[in-house]
């Protein structure tokens, strides 16, 4: 391998490594800035300071404007596109706000997983037998961890249990959107469509919002949306770059330890901060289906 491709795939196991730990900490900051705000401010805020800052850096690079040559046709798919990933946004928030950051990260890994299984049937991709049983994996590794809340979840319409179909429902309509920009991705930058999306986003959720409850943040409300709307920018970003260095599959890979870095976070979080957020503690057997789940999860996107 040349010297420049070595150099290339480092700096894409590095991104890789950084979107990571950006995604592994955002439901972390996301539960803990829920105290302040609601779900809806805290979506649109996301989509607001996300929109500003990325039409700044398609607009120094003179790129903006190439946003206008979309046609009709796929400027449908495109707001099918906005509304899957805005339904991800704001699902994935209300089923936060109902569990825990290390029970979100756990059931939104199916994401990438109906995404595949998407793929399969939709665009006819290949589904081998080792990935079948990565699947077998995921499926022990969820009923691992969820051990001593399977009878709620299953018999009881806990708060608990809608927080968790929240959830799976936002992982759905990421896969939705994950199809779509997979199809409108072979006509426009991700970039482009990245900025119409967030753009839909801010609009859709201005109703909802409730925008003068900044007013009432204190400096840890304040850190907590600084980094949670940079994080939606920053880590796309990181993930768009590593994609670029590196084989789709091996990101994923990366990516798929994403739940092991909030579990870790979130014991950090509670040893040092323990009134910034409240998590139930792991027993042995969810800390062996965390790991069974992410084993599952790395066979799957591994080719």
């Amino acid at each position: 391998m040349p010297a420049s491709s070595r150099r290339s795939w480092k700096i894409g196991v590095l991104l890789a490594l950084s979107t990571t730990l950006l995604w592994g900490m955002l439901p972390i900051g996301l539960k803990a800035l829920i105290r302040y705000m609601d779900p809806y401010t805290i979506t649109w805020y996301r989509f607001l300071s996300a929109s500003i800052l990325l039409f700044i850096i398609l607009a120094l690079r003179q790129h903006v404007f190439s946003i206008f040559r979309i046609t009709r046709r796929h400027a449908g798919l495109l707001v099918l596109a906005a509304i899957g990933l805005c339904g991800n946004y704001i699902l994935y928030m209300l089923g936060l706000d109902r569990t825990d950051p290390g029970t979100s990260q756990m059931v939104i890994q199916i994401s990438p997983i109906c995404l595949l299984l998407g793929g399969v049937f939709l665009y006819k991709e290949k589904f081998s037998r080792r990935q079948w049983s990565g699947f077998g994996f995921v499926l022990t590794g969820l009923a691992l961890f969820f051990h001593q809340r399977l009878t709620e979840i299953f018999t009881s319409l806990s708060g608990y249990t809608v927080g968790i179909l929240f959830i799976i429902s936002a992982a759905l309509v990421w896969a939705v959107f994950g199809l779509i920009q997979k199809q409108l991705s072979r006509f426009y930058g991700s970039q482009h469509i990245l900025l119409v999306i967030y753009t839909f986003g801010a609009l859709v959720f201005f109703p909802l919002a409730t925008p003068s409850q900044v007013e009432t943040l204190d400096w840890t409300g304040i850190l907590l949306l600084t980094f949670c709307c940079l994080n939606t920018l920053l880590a796309y970003g990181g993930f768009a770059e590593a994609l670029a260095r590196m084989d789709a599959s091996r990101v994923s890979a990366i990516l798929a330890l994403t739940p092991l870095i909030t579990l870790a976070f979130m014991t950090l979080t509670t040893a040092f901060y323990p009134d910034l957020i409240t998590f139930e503690p792991l027993t042995a057997l969810s800390i062996i289906g965390s790991f069974t789940l992410v084993t599952g999860s790395i066979i799957i996107v591994s080719q």
